[in-house]
């Protein structure tokens, strides 16, 4: 029987172990900028993070003992959705820090949560309410701010910056939106496995030769091992166990971890700094994706 004790120790656990995951993601976003930096090509970096993720994900299938879905075509068909969605996230994720910043790039793959509730408005699943309309006023100005509108001309970025960081917040809501559907078929361990095989054959077929190199730095395999464990198993699994344990409005709080341990890693690993009114617009972007998220 779980006693109260116990049970505050597990929440203290997940809540420990979503912080890890978030952090990690962060820590991977920060290492592909590092990878663009020494000029890699933002589909070949998603491809061997998402080939890695699979390669987590098929070891965790195999030593699973639940395999439901596996042969549902309905689970391989909401799941090639979610591994499209991810494909495209993770591609304009990393171009979005090569033609702009890590710390923007970040920010605007936070707002996924923004295009999930919209399509669910869409479909009719969610009602609009005056405070989500006002959530979605203040994230377009959150966005405003950060793509340098308020500052002078030479700092300001491009619209281009900001389009690309949006599809990347949009296509990581198609993930989202295809792993939830997903999960009414079958098991994690399939789903995850189905998505990220979907992934992986995607950008295999968009990087064509450049995914295989002839001669690779070994810094550049040691930070491309490294994107794959953070950025793809060890984190995902660590999540999907906080999860179990963990208050489902913890996980979109501590979800900020992500952006922020990112721009961190920008600041610090790559110099890259934002005006004082781009800083404003990311905490906006941020606090108030992650209000949204909680509700």
């Amino acid at each position: 029987m779980t006693t109260i004790s116990s049970y505050g120790q597990g929440t203290a656990t997940g809540t420990i172990l979503i912080l890890i995951a978030a952090t990690f993601w962060g820590l991977a976003g920060g290492i592909g900028g590092v990878l663009v930096e020494r000029g890699w090509d933002p589909v070949v970096i998603s491809f061997y993070r998402g080939a890695l993720t699979l390669l987590f994900a098929g070891l965790w299938l195999l030593v699973s003992s639940d395999r439901r879905g596996l042969g549902s075509w309905r689970l391989w068909l909401w799941s090639a959705l979610a591994g499209a969605g991810v494909a495209g996230a993770f591609s304009f994720y990393f171009a979005g820090m090569q033609t702009g910043s890590v710390a923007v790039a970040a920010t605007l793959l936070y707002s996924a949560p923004v295009f999930v509730f919209l399509v669910e408005v869409v479909l009719g699943l969610k009602r609009l309410s005056l405070g989500r309309v006002l959530g979605l006023a203040i994230v377009m100005f959150g966005v405003a701010l950060l793509s340098g509108v308020f500052s002078q001309a030479t700092t300001g970025l491009s619209l281009i910056v900001i389009v690309i960081g949006l599809l990347s917040g949009a296509c990581y809501a198609i993930f989202i939106f295809g792993f939830q559907k997903a999960g009414a078929h079958g098991s994690l361990p399939v789903i995850m496995t189905a998505a990220f095989t979907v992934e992986t054959a995607l950008l295999a077929g968009l990087s064509g030769a450049e995914a295989w190199p002839n001669i690779m730095a070994p810094l550049d395999m040691g930070l491309i091992l490294l994107l794959g464990a953070l950025g793809g198993g060890v984190s995902f699994l660590l999540y999907i166990i906080g999860l179990r344990s963990s208050p489902a409005g913890s996980a979109a709080l501590l979800g900020m971890a992500e952006p922020l341990t990112a721009a961190v890693f920008g600041f610090v690993v790559l110099h890259q700094t934002l005006t004082a009114w781009q800083l404003l617009g990311a905490v906006i972007v941020i606090t108030t994706v992650t209000a949204l998220s909680r509700r």
